[in-house]
């Protein structure tokens, strides 16, 4: 038997079909409001005084962030493997 699975997005204010998502950022938070095209349009011009007025902090788009490596950085790393194969091939346990 065939399935078919449909999303809806639904408009977060009144409940009506929404057509997406309209993110934005206040205060160092970031926030997803699901908006029909009437709602998106009244927020972006609400808005608009407000960012035509300010600067972009940071770089553009977010991307997620990535995992935090454990351990020093690559460069702090490979001088330490370098100090350590010295250390064994001059026979001097001294040496670093």
């Amino acid at each position: 038997m065939a399935q078919k699975i449909q999303t809806v997005f639904v408009d977060d204010l009144d409940g009506t079909e929404a057509e997406g998502t309209v993110r934005f950022g206040l205060d160092g938070a970031e926030y997803e409001i699901d908006l029909n095209a009437a709602h998106a349009e009244a927020l972006r011009e609400a808005l608009a005084p407000y960012v035509s007025a300010a600067r972009r902090a940071g770089g553009g788009t977010r991307r997620p962030a990535r995992a935090a490596r454990s351990g020093p950085p690559v460069r702090a790393r490979c001088c330490a493997r370098r100090s350590a194969t010295a250390a064994v091939h001059s026979g001097n346990p001294e040496t670093p």
